[in-house]
């Protein structure tokens, strides 16, 4: 478990730190598409040409992998589900099929992926949160069901507020809830729920004879 530990920490130091470059470079680079452009400018500023090999470099020994190990286990998993289909031909198109869906453009991926990730992101790190707490609720799956549900409700309507869906009397009621103007308006829902679920476990069952 301790090297989980190390790998979040260590994740999430780069993180933090590539969200520092972002904010403190945007003001100074200006306005762009996307970040991937100000990622590129900024090691460009500091570095030189140099930079930029350094940062293709490094973004190529990082999502290698982890193209390779999606496309493995996705062609895997369909394989299994439909044997007539050859594991290798599921590869095949899965690659090619990413191949050209990546060259669209990051800006368009952005646009298509950006409702589905902002409904599916609150719920996983829910997920994750409750997973290294485990042991401090005892893994009791009704904290699991009551938080990730909750979660999943708000993040369904923020999700359709950034594909321009979700009705008006939804996005007024969902900016009642506290820090929805930061985007973080499923945090409480997922405390509340984590609350509920532990209450509702602890509650002792009436047995019958």
């Amino acid at each position: 478990m301790e090297s989980e530990y190390y790998a979040a920490l260590l994740l999430s130091i780069i993180y933090t730190g590539l969200g520092y470059l972002g904010a403190v470079n945007a003001n100074v680079l200006g306005d762009h598409e996307n970040g991937g452009q100000i990622l590129q400018l900024t090691a460009f500023e500091y570095f030189g040409l140099t930079g930029n090999v350094l940062l293709a470099l490094a973004i190529i020994l990082a999502c290698i992998p982890t193209a390779v190990g999606l496309i493995a286990s996705c062609a895997r998993y369909f394989n299994r589900w439909f044997p007539s289909v050859s594991y290798r031909l599921f590869v095949f198109v899965l690659t090619f099929s990413s191949f050209f869906i990546a060259n669209m453009g990051l800006d368009t991926l952005i646009s298509f992926s950006l409702p589905v990730l902002t409904f599916i992101y609150p719920i996983i790190i829910v997920l994750i949160v409750l997973a290294f707490t485990h042991n401090l609720f005892g893994g009791r799956t009704a904290v699991y069901r009551f938080s990730v549900t909750l979660t999943a409700i708000v993040s369904a309507m923020d999700g359709l507020d950034e594909a321009n869906l979700l009705p008006n009397f939804l996005d007024e009621l969902r900016m009642l809830l506290p820090l929805s103007q930061l985007d973080l308006g499923w945090v409480v829902p997922a405390l509340v729920g984590a609350a509920i679920g532990y209450l509702v476990s602890r509650k002792p069952r009436n047995h019958t004879t």
